[in-house]
């Protein structure tokens, strides 16, 4: 089972006139995996890799009209740390809100 949560922007403009350059970072992210399209980027944890059965992803983020959409199936250490990058880099170029799934701000 998964847990989404949204990364809302205070400037929608900034958000869509900088999607470039916020794909190229998550691409940056050691986790970093794959790209299954332009709006579609997946994270596996760097632990245990070659383990059989392994989930293919621990997150995804998907880039939609008005938000990001975290969707995260795994939490390994190596996978939160690249998320707080993220988060971190995205806060320092513009203001952001994490919410849960039911709209309620999430402490990250």
């Amino acid at each position: 089972m998964s847990a989404e949560f949204y990364i809302r922007f205070e400037s929608f403009e900034r958000y869509q006139n900088n999607q470039k350059s916020i794909a190229s970072y998550l691409s940056s992210l050691p986790c970093f995996i794959e790209q299954n399209n332009r709006n579609e980027f997946w994270l596996l944890g760097l632990e245990d890799r070659k383990l059989p059965k392994r989930w293919e992803f621990d997150m995804r983020l998907f880039f939609k009209k008005r938000f990001i959409l975290l969707e995260i199936s795994g939490h390994p250490d190596s996978v939160s740390k690249d998320l707080m990058k993220f988060l971190n880099w995205l806060r320092e170029r513009t203001s952001i809100l994490v919410q849960d799934e039911d709209g309620e701000p999430f402490g990250w």
